[in-house]
């Protein structure tokens, strides 16, 4: 799907991929994944405007920067969308990794 202007607000481009989705669901078949591919990517600087363009990009543009250093910090993923957040249906086996001693606290060796 093309977008009317182009974006790299977050919420936005969750908004447009939950759309498309939309329009190709089938019931009928068994999903297990799906993707989004970005292309024609170009600078901020030469996005050109639409004249019906609803959207609070301005609101947005103060925002984003926010929710991307949180995101990129010590808490990776600190901060999501409501439609990322849910039930977690699966994990990791991790039956067999080593332990954490120097970076989880609840796995630090104790000696008596």
């Amino acid at each position: 799907m093309k977008l009317p202007v182009e974006t790299n607000i977050t919420n936005e481009l969750v908004g447009y991929a939950l759309r498309g989705l939309d329009l190709i669901y089938s019931p009928e078949y068994a999903y297990k994944k799906a993707g989004v591919i970005l292309y024609d990517i170009v600078p901020e600087t030469v996005v050109q405007g639409n004249l019906f363009d609803e959207f609070p990009r301005e609101k947005y543009k103060r925002l984003m920067p926010v929710v991307d250093s949180l995101n990129s910090g010590f808490d990776r993923g600190a901060l999501k969308l409501a439609c990322q957040v849910g039930p977690k249906k699966w994990g990791m086996k991790q039956g067999l990794r080593s332990g954490r001693f120097t970076t989880e606290v609840g796995e630090v060796i104790r000696v008596k």
